[in-house]
């Protein structure tokens, strides 16, 4: 048998349906480095199991297999309580067959993660690399307010995060080989958190996961903008209403598709909020769509709304850049030195300019079509593949 490296991912931090940046550089990254030296164990959830098995990633004797972490019900006692169960299991992860080299790879900062993965690693006597996606912000602003300047009281829920979300990097700060992250502004957060300087390596995400554009299709879309995402509130999703009852007072016929899903409760108050500002007609929500539905979404819109008030990187907007759709965004200091065309950026919770700017565009299909193929060619740079040949370089820099 050839010499190989055998790689221990880990991923507990998979509840319902979505798929993060992190779950599709997951994904990308590992369909990629199934090679003749490195092997793959993906130690995860049943409900990851269930997704990534989904999106294509079955397993291959000899390259890779599954590991199930936890019991397949944990989801139903709630996402803290789930996230409970499984630190408790992560605090005893197997003794793995002794087969050197070999390495430990978290693919999440989330905390049953961390202390699975810092577990196993120590228990085999093997190397730990630790991917960190998004510090998430101060505990007294949260996400709409880190930007803002606006403090509030943080909800139990975000609490819970930001402060185990803490222990998790002081973790991988003491203990951590190498730690990954995405882009120089999540790099300064995580040094910011304690994580020396020369520890971290940057890895950008890739952009050409999805099916390739279509171009010279300029057919009439049915859709003048379209919103991707989870619905909570680092992702504006509240901010829809207010957006589109401005744009229609300019464009009254301007419809609006949804793509996305997130807890009975926020999705009730925003049909309410759409209902209460008539726009049961002008909206339409589409629910959770698969790669290839999501596409032909963004193939039906003629731009992306994206009022995000924090992100360490908006793969929705990458995704939409990469089939031509220009990108309306509020002004995150995140996106400079990223998305440099192709996107209009606003001042931070202004409805009104970002109302402007979505009828900027719409009114103008020149400009919109310039503004998409400058904004595609200005993420063509971002493949998988040189993501993963940097990943594979990590580890075989550890590799022991």
């Amino acid at each position: 048998m050839d010499a190989h490296i055998r790689v221990h991912n880990v991923e507990l931090a998979k509840i319902g349906l979505g798929v993060s940046g992190g779950d599709v550089a997951l994904l990308e990254m590992i369909r990629r480095l199934r090679t003749a030296d490195l092997r793959h164990v993906l130690h995860t959830t049943a409900s990851g199991h269930a997704t990534f098995t989904r999106h294509g990633l079955h397993p291959i004797p000899g390259k890779f297999e599954y590991h199930q972490v936890g019991s397949s019900n944990d989801e139903r006692i709630g996402v803290s309580a789930a996230y409970a169960w499984r630190t408790a299991y992560a605090l005893r992860p197997p003794v793995v067959v002794p087969e050197p080299p070999s390495v430990v790879l978290s693919h999440s900062d989330i905390w049953p993660t961390v202390i699975y993965a810092h577990r196993l690693a120590r228990r085999n006597n093997l190397p730990w690399i630790a991917w960190s996606h998004m510090v998430l912000p101060d505990l007294t602003r949260g996400y709409r307010g880190q930007f803002t300047g606006r403090r509030t009281v943080p909800s139990y829920a975000f609490a819970l995060s930001a402060m185990t979300q803490r222990l998790s990097l002081r973790l991988m700060a003491k203990k951590a080989s190498r730690v990954l992250t995405i882009n120089h502004y999540t790099k300064k957060e995580l040094v910011r958190r304690g994580i020396t300087e020369d520890l971290i390596t940057i890895i950008p995400y890739g952009a050409d996961h999805l099916a390739r554009p279509e171009t010279g299709n300029c057919t009439p879309r049915p859709f003048t903008a379209v919103f991707v995402g989870r619905f909570h509130e680092q992702k504006g999703i509240m901010d829809l209403p207010d957006i589109w009852v401005h744009v229609r007072k300019q464009i009254p016929d301007a419809r609006l598709a949804i793509v996305g899903d997130g807890p009975p409760a926020i999705t009730t108050m925003l049909r309410a909020a759409l209902d209460r500002r008539g726009l049961r007609d002008a909206v339409k929500t589409l629910g959770f769509l698969e790669d290839g539905a999501k596409t032909q979404a963004l193939r039906a819109s003629d731009l992306l709304v994206f009022p995000s008030y924090y992100e360490s990187w908006g793969i929705a907007a990458l995704e939409a850049l990469r089939q031509g759709l220009p990108v309306v965004a509020y002004d995150l200091p995140v996106y400079e030195g990223l998305f440099n065309n192709g996107v209009l950026r606003v001042p931070i919770g202004s409805t009104e300019q970002f109302a402007d700017a979505v009828v900027q565009l719409a009114r103008d299909p020149k400009h919109r079509r310039t503004l998409g193929r400058a904004g595609r060619e200005a993420v063509s740079h971002f493949r998988w593949a040189d993501s993963a040949q940097q990943l594979s370089e990590e580890i075989h820099s550890v590799a022991k």
